[in-house]
C-alpha cells in the first residue's frame, strides 16, 4: 500500500483541482474502495455503480476534508454510506437471508436451530451495535476487509499499537457483555454466538480488484459528471438511521460469507455431529469451570446462596434469586518476576502492572540514548516475563518503597496511566520514552532531575505536572508532545531549562514558568503554539540564542523585568511576533536579538547602555523604534534610533515608508547596518559632513537610486559601506577627486556612477 506521505502530498494537490493528482489518487484507492462495496453489496456491477459514485462526491468535495491525512478514513466512510443507499433501494439482502434460514432449517441440528433463533433475535448484531465506532471499523476492516494492521493506522489516522488495542478493546468488550448475560440470567446461552462468530472472522478472504477497462470508464465518467454538474453534491447529509444502518450492514455482511462458507454448504450428516460434539464439549468445559470457581469462592470463606447467617439470634433471609448474588474476586495474576535487586512486578488480567519492593528498577545501568532512538529494546517489556503483555497491559502502579524509575525502563510500553509512589526521587531519561497511549502524568514531589527525553514522543500527553522540587528539565525532556496542552509546575525550585525541553508541543497554547529560572538553553521553546510568553518575574535569567524559536502562534512575548543582556537571536523566527516588551534592568541588546519578527515598534528603556550594530535587523515590519527620554545614551528623532548626542545615526527602521530621507547635518558617522532592508527609500540626502561611513552602513536597499552628499564624501569609507544596492548613483555638488567619466571609485575598490550638480532638490 502506498505510504502516507505520499497519499496526503497528491490528495493536497488534488484539491487544488490537480486532474493528474486525482488520477494518481484513483489508481491507488479504487481496488480498495471496489473490495468495500463489494463486500457489502456482493454484487459485481453494483459495486462498480458505488465506486463511480464515490469518486464523484470526492472529486465535487474533496476541498471539504480538513485533514488531509485522514483521506483514507474520509472515503472509507463515503463508500460505506453509499454502499448502504444501494442496499436500502434494491432490498435484495431480505432474499439472501430467507435462503439461509431455509438452508439451515435443513439441519436439524441444535446448533443450526439455536443459530437460526439466535439471528433472528439479532444477538450478534446488538453485540456489535454495542463496540465503540472506531472499535467496530477496526474489526471490520481487520476481519472482513482482511486489512494488516499497518493499513488500517493509516486509514483511522492513528498508530499501529492504537489500532491492536481497538482490536483488543472490541474483543474485551464482547466478552464482558457475555458475563453480564450471564449474571443476569445465569445461562451460557451467548457462548455460540462467540463460537460462530469467531468462526466467520477466521474465514479466509480473497482480494477483489476492479477490471482495468471499468477502472478507466468509471474515472472518465466522474471527470464528465463534474464537468457537466450545475450544482454541488450534498457530501454532508446526515442520516437518522446511520446506526442501526451500519449494525444492519454488518450482520448482512456476516451472512453472506456464512452463505458461502464449507460449514453451511456441506450437508453432511458427520460434519454436523462432530461440530455440535464440538460446541458440547465447550459448554460442557465452562460449566464445570463456573462450578469449580464457585465451589473455591466458598472454599476461601465466602458464604454460598443457600447459607442462612445468623447474627444477634436474628436470622438474614436467604436473595431470592441467588444466581444474581456477585462475590468479589481478586484479579488473576498472569505473570510475576523480578524487575530489579529487590523489586518485584505481577501483571494481572485487568491490564494491570504492580510494581512493589525497594530501590531501583530497570535493565539499563547507563543511558544509550542512540540505541533507544534506534529502536533497542531497554525497556522492563524486553524481558522475557514481559515480553507478551507489551500491549495487553494499560496501567502500571508502582507502590510505595520504590526510588528509581531506571534508564527507559517502559520506554514505547502501550500505557494509558502510569502511578508513581512520593518515595521516587528519581525518573531516569528516557523512562517513558514513546508512550504513545499515555494521557497524563504526574511527577512524585521530590524528583530533582527531570532528565533528557523522560516523557518525549509521548504523542497523547495531554497534561503534565512537574515535581514540587524538579530544579532541572534536561534536554528533550518532553519533546513531540503533540497532544500537550497543560504544563503545571507545583514548586518553584526550577533553574535550568535544557535544550528542546519544550519542543515540538503544537497543542500547547500557554507556558507560565516558574520565577526561578535561572537559564532558558538554546532551542528549549520551540515549534511551540503558545500565544504570548511572559517571562517578566524571572530573576535575572540567561536566556541563549535560539532559546525561543519557530514560534509560528507567538504574539507578545514580555521579557524579564531583571535581566542584564538581551543575546543574538534570543527569540528567533516567530514569525507573527508583533510586541516585545523590554525589562526595566536591561542594559544591552545584541545583535539580530529578535530575528525574523514582526515587529512593528519597539522601547528602548532608560537602563539600555549598549544596542548592537543590527541589533533590530530581520525585522522588516519595524516602523519605529522608540527611547525613553530618561535614557542618557539613545535618543530617537521621529522613530529613527540615534546616539544620544546626535552624532551617530544608528538603525533607520526597515519598514519606514517614505522614499526620502534627510539625515541631521549634526550626524558625522552611519553605522553599521544603519540604513538596511529598507524597501521603500530611494533617496538619501547627507546635508552635512559625514566622516565615517562604516561596513554596511547602507545595506540590501534595492529601490535606493541616489545619495546626495550636499558637502563631502566621508573621509573613512569602509570595505563593503554600500552592498546590495544596484541602482545607485551617488551625487555631489563638486568635482571629486578618483572621478572619472562619470564614475567615481570608493576607497574599497568599488566603482559607482557618480553626478556633479548644483543646489540638488531635498
Amino acid at each position: 500500500m502506498i505510504s502516507i506521505e505520499i497519499l496526503t502530498k497528491h490528495v493536497a494537490a488534488a484539491k487544488q483541482q490537480d486532474r493528474e493528482a486525482f488520477v494518481f489518487l484513483f489508481n491507488h484507492t479504487k481496488d480498495y474502495i471496489y473490495s468495500v462495496a463489494y463486500s457489502l453489496i456482493q454484487d459485481t456491477q453494483e459495486a462498480q455503480d458505488v465506486v463511480q459514485e464515490v469518486y464523484l462526491r470526492v472529486w465535487m468535495h474533496l476541498s471539504d476534508l480538513h485533514e488531509d491525512r485522514s483521506f483514507l478514513r474520509w472515503i472509507h466512510s463515503i463508500t460505506f454510506n453509499i454502499s448502504q443507499d444501494h442496499l436500502r433501494q434494491k432490498k435484495q439482502e431480505q432474499n439472501a437471508l430467507a435462503s439461509v434460514a431455509e438452508d439451515m432449517m435443513l439441519q436439524k441440528t441444535s446448533f443450526d436451530e439455536w443459530f437460526l433463533r439466535s439471528w433472528k433475535q439479532e444477538i450478534i448484531r446488538d453485540m456489535v451495535q454495542a463496540l465503540p465506532e472506531e472499535q467496530r471499523d477496526a474489526v471490520y476492516l481487520f476481519y472482513f476487509q482482511d486489512r494488516t494492521v499497518g493499513e488500517i493506522a493509516a486509514i483511522q489516522n492513528c498508530s499501529i499499537n492504537t489500532v491492536k488495542s481497538r482490536l483488543y478493546y472490541a474483543r474485551n468488550t464482547l466478552q464482558k457483555l457475555i458475563e453480564a448475560e450471564e449474571k443476569k440470567t445465569g445461562e451460557l446461552r451467548l457462548s455460540p454466538a462467540v463460537i460462530a462468530m469467531t468462526s466467520v472472522m477466521m474465514l479466509p478472504m480473497v482480494p477483489i480488484s476492479l477490471p482495468h477497462a471499468e477502472s478507466i470508464r468509471i474515472l472518465m465518467a466522474v471527470f464528465a459528471a463534474a464537468e457537466s454538474m450545475n450544482g454541488g453534491i450534498s457530501f454532508a447529509q446526515v442520516y437518522d438511521e446511520q446506526e442501526t444502518a451500519a449494525a444492519q450492514g454488518f450482520l448482512r455482511r456476516i451472512l453472506s460469507v456464512i452463505e458461502k462458507h464449507w460449514i453451511i454448504r456441506i450437508h453432511s450428516s458427520t460434519v454436523i455431529v462432530l461440530l455440535a460434539m464440538v460446541i458440547l464439549l465447550a459448554f460442557g468445559f465452562v460449566f464445570i469451570g463456573r462450578v469449580l470457581e464457585r465451589q473455591t469462592s466458598i472454599s476461601d470463606g465466602y458464604p454460598s446462596a443457600q447459607t442462612t447467617i445468623v447474627d444477634n439470634a436474628e436470622a438474614v433471609p436467604t436473595p431470592a434469586n441467588p444466581v444474581e448474588e456477585f462475590t468479589p474476586t481478586a484479579p488473576n495474576i498472569l505473570a510475576q518476576g523480578q524487575c530489579g535487586d529487590t523489586a518485584q512486578f505481577t501483571v494481572t488480567d485487568d491490564g494491570v502492572l504492580r510494581i512493589t519492593g525497594k530501590g531501583r528498577i530497570g535493565l539499563e545501568e547507563t543511558w544509550r540514548w542512540t540505541a533507544l532512538l534506534n529502536g533497542e529494546d531497554q525497556s522492563l517489556f524486553s524481558m522475557e516475563e514481559l515480553d507478551p503483555y507489551r500491549d495487553f497491559v494499560k496501567e502500571i502502579i508502582v507502590e510505595d518503597g520504590i526510588t528509581e524509575i531506571g534508564y527507559a525502563a517502559f520506554a514505547r510500553a502501550n500505557i494509558e496511566s502510569i502511578s508513581l509512589p512520593d518515595s521516587c526521587t528519581r525518573v531516569a531519561a528516557g523512562s517513558l520514552f514513546a508512550c504513545a497511549s499515555l494521557k497524563e502524568f504526574v511527577f512524585p514531589p521530590h524528583v530533582v532531575d527531570i532528565e533528557d527525553c523522560v516523557l518525549k514522543d509521548c504523542i497523547s500527553l495531554k497534561k503534565l505536572v512537574v515535581s514540587e522540587d524538579a530544579a532541572y528539565i534536561g534536554s528533550e525532556a518532553f519533546s513531540c508532545c503533540f497532544e500537550l496542552q497543560e504544563i503545571a509546575f507545583r514548586g518553584n525550585a526550577l533553574k535550568k531549562i535544557g535544550g528542546a525541553a519544550f519542543n515540538q508541543l503544537s497543542s500547547l497554547k500557554t507556558l507560565q514558568l516558574p520565577d526561578s529560572v535561572e537559564r532558558i538553553m538554546s532551542g528549549a521553546i520551540s515549534h511551540c503554539s503558545i500565544e504570548m510568553l511572559d517571562l517578566s518575574g524571572l530573576k535575572n535569567p540567561v536566556i541563549d540564542g535560539s532559546a525561543i524559536r519557530d514560534c509560528n502562534e507567538l504574539r507578545t512575548v514580555h521579557m524579564p523585568e531583571h535581566m542584564d543582556r538581551i543575546r543574538t537571536t534570543t527569540i528567533y523566527n516567530c514569525p507573527n511576533l508583533t510586541t516585545v516588551v523590554l525589562g526595566a534592568d536591561t542594559k544591552s541588546i545584541d545583535q539580530k536579538a529578535f530575528h525574523n519578527a514582526a515587529l512593528s515598534e519597539i522601547t528602548i528603556p532608560a537602563s539600555v547602555v549598549s544596542i548592537a550594530s543590527g541589533a533590530f535587523a530581520g525585522n522588516r515590519n519595524l516602523a519605529a523604534i522608540r527611547v525613553d527620554d530618561a535614557n542618557p545614551h539613545y535618543c530617537d528623532v521621529d522613530g529613527v534610533l540615534f546616539h544620544r548626542s546626535m552624532d551617530t545615526i544608528h538603525t533607520y527602521p526597515s519598514h519606514r515608508a517614505e522614499t526620502s530621507y534627510i539625515l541631521p547635518e549634526s550626524v558625522r558617522t552611519i553605522g553599521n547596518m544603519a540604513f538596511a532592508y529598507n524597501k521603500s527609500l530611494t533617496t538619501l540626502v547627507i546635508p552635512g559632513d559625514v566622516m565615517v561611513l562604516e561596513k554596511q552602513g547602507v545595506y540590501q536597499l534595492p529601490s535606493l537610486t541616489g545619495i546626495y552628499f550636499q558637502s563631502s564624501l566621508p573621509q573613512i569609507w569602509a570595505v563593503n559601506a554600500m552592498t546590495g544596492c544596484n541602482k545607485l548613483t551617488l551625487y555631489v555638488s563638486k568635482p571629486t577627486d578618483g572621478m572619472v567619466d562619470g564614475t567615481w571609485s570608493a576607497p574599497d575598490g568599488t566603482v559607482y556612477p557618480m553626478e556633479i550638480i548644483k543646489n540638488p532638490e531635498t
